[in-house]
């Protein structure tokens, strides 16, 4: 599969041509990376009691066109600040962005 197709238009990747009617979303495919290398993934346990903010779908099937949003929590160093996150699915290339 190719690289998402962007759109001029808005700040998201247009979905791909030939794109699946339902697709899932989930926490997997986003990683934080360190300037030494060192990646961090998402949580791998957590209760929705510790976060008073709305999270990331996880494992949740929606439709192609949807949009989805909330954050995904993840375990870094006290102190420190990621250099990238990165949108890594399993049929595409990664996608990196820088930290601000």
């Amino acid at each position: 599969m190719s690289a998402p197709v962007y759109d001029p238009w808005v700040d998201r990747p247009a979905p791909p041509r030939h794109a699946p009617a339902l697709v899932e979303v989930s926490w997997y495919p986003w990683p934080l990376s360190y300037a030494d290398d060192t990646v961090v993934e998402e949580m791998s346990s957590w209760s929705p009691e510790w976060f008073d903010v709305p999270l990331y779908p996880n494992g949740h099937v929606v439709e192609n066109d949807r949009c989805v949003c909330g954050w995904i929590p993840f375990g870094t160093r006290k102190g420190s600040k990621p250099e990238y996150v990165t949108y890594g699915p399993f049929d595409s290339a990664p996608i990196e962005w820088t930290v601000k």
